[in-house]
């Protein structure tokens, strides 16, 4: 049997370690691989799986009176990890930043009985057809007590953030996936087409990047929830942001 290279590796803002693609399956990957979950904050959930797998990401559970979201994927579920977030309330939907997240949400959607919210701009990247995808389009989509995904573009023209008014004890919290990266002055965010090969925004081969709008747009929307001028400063109570989760998940205190 042939199996073809994904086309998220094969595209420009992913790469291919020089031995080449590896496969496995869920089974194998259970058997020395685990899930590790952590508090990052009140109400916030991260996990991670250990050894890190695929790209290191960690998905956050956000726990909300309306019911939980699940924000982002990552590709190990087994049973431990699924009695624990039912322990907390299960999951009611899954909201994804960009498709380098977007791993097996169809096996956790249906393992929970969750909807699954992705941008309509990266329906492309979507290999796993499902009933339980709904793709939303425009700027903003609202759900349930007030959290918002926002579609920001830049990594992918359907990237987006999650605005959780409740977060940081009320004075608001920003789920960035990779779409802003904090970087190490923590008075700034910044935003590339690739992490890994180091393409800027405006560098991509796809015209849509090319445009400086494109820019603009993600300026524009980011506005809504943060303070932003040119350097896209984010304050929250005198300082600027606090990084709670590692570097494969950004998590902003706002006000």
């Amino acid at each position: 049997m042939i199996i073809q290279p994904t086309a998220a590796c094969e595209d420009e803002r992913q790469f291919v370690r020089h031995g080449g693609q590896e496969w496995t399956t869920l089974k194998r990957l259970a058997a020395d691989h685990h899930n590790r979950p952590e508090e990052e904050a009140s109400r916030l959930l991260g996990i991670g799986t250990e050894p890190e797998f695929a790209i290191g990401q960690r998905a956050l559970l956000l726990q909300s009176d309306g019911g939980n979201l699940l924000w982002d994927c990552i590709t190990l579920l087994d049973g431990q990890t699924a009695a624990e977030l039912n322990a907390r309330g299960g999951i009611r939907a899954i909201a994804i930043s960009h498709p380098h997240y977007y791993t097996t949400m169809v096996d956790w959607a249906g393992r929970f009985d969750a909807q699954i919210f992705l941008h309509t701009a990266d329906r492309e990247w979507v290999m796993r057809k499902s009933p339980r995808i709904r793709f939303w389009e425009g700027t903003t989509l609202s759900l349930w007590d007030g959290l918002t995904p926002i579609n920001c573009g830049g990594h992918f023209e359907g990237g987006a953030v999650l605005h959780w008014p409740a977060g940081a004890n009320g004075k608001g919290a920003l789920l960035t996936g990779d779409i802003i990266q904090i970087v190490q002055d923590r008075r700034y965010v910044s935003f590339m087409r690739s992490y890994p090969n180091l393409i800027p925004l405006g560098a991509g081969r796809d015209p849509t990047y090319s445009r400086k709008d494109r820019t603009i747009l993600i300026r524009t929307n980011l506005r809504r929830v943060v303070e932003s001028e040119r350097s896209l400063r984010c304050k929250s109570g005198g300082a600027a942001f606090s990084r709670t989760v590692p570097p494969r998940h950004q998590f902003l205190n706002v006000q």
